[in-house]
């Protein structure tokens, strides 16, 4: 009996390890997106060591899905009420955010995990510019984090206009080394995860060329307007 034990005890603290190490991604999205959702996102989700974490937001507020037309801010406030909740949920550690018109190519956890390991955050980039995508990012749960959505969330409440991307921008600086949260963070590598305007910064329209690295990892189909 007890040669039986160490082993089953082995197998059980290996199987514990797995599911601690889990990285947990969490998406929102409302019922125009479900086909995104289906069709594309969750398929392509296929990481073992990716826990995804998906809420289903059922009231649609932005009828015409595109960006900031009327209502689309009041989904986004949803959005970031969220990253709040994982902040919480994952105190000590980290988490990824994902918008849903997002497919994945392989796995990615372990890379996730390398870049995260000296930084609070980490974001996709969206275009040369160098202007923040709300759509992707890794964050750790901290006081630092906390504080800047917590600060977002205030200020899109009060400024109608302002979505969760704009706000984001506004209040994280894009001077890597110096923000008033001392929240140290980067962009993610642009050959793994990249989006429609990372490259260009303009709209895609149909028949366009669009650039594709030779290691994608993820690819955000924003710089589109509407579902299809």
């Amino acid at each position: 009996m007890k040669k039986l034990l160490i082993p089953l005890f082995a197998i059980t603290l290996f199987f514990t390890f797995l599911t601690e190490t889990k990285i947990k991604m969490y998406a929102l999205y409302t019922p125009s997106h479900e086909i995104l959702v289906e069709q594309f996102f969750k398929p392509s989700i296929t990481d073992p060591s990716i826990e995804l974490i998906l809420v289903k937001e059922e009231e649609q507020t932005c009828d015409t899905v595109r960006f900031m037309h009327e209502g689309w801010t009041k989904t986004t406030i949803k959005k970031i009420e969220l990253v709040l909740d994982a902040i919480d949920q994952n105190w000590g550690s980290f988490f990824i955010f994902s918008d849903v018109d997002i497919q994945f190519f392989g796995n990615f956890s372990d890379v996730i995990r390398q870049l995260i390991e000296n930084h609070d955050f980490l974001i996709q980039r969206d275009n040369p510019k160098g202007t923040l995508c709300s759509g992707f990012f890794v964050c750790r749960a901290n006081e630092k984090t906390k504080k800047l959505f917590s600060d977002v969330l205030t200020y899109m409440k009060n400024n109608k206009d302002f979505s969760d991307q704009r706000t984001l921008n506004r209040h994280l600086s894009r001077n890597k080394k110096s923000n008033k949260y001392d929240i140290v963070w980067d962009y993610l590598p642009i050959k793994n995860f990249f989006g429609g305007g990372t490259f260009t910064g303009f709209y895609w329209k149909d028949g366009t060329a669009l650039y594709i690295p030779k290691q994608p990892l993820m690819h955000h189909a924003n710089w589109v307007q509407g579902i299809n």
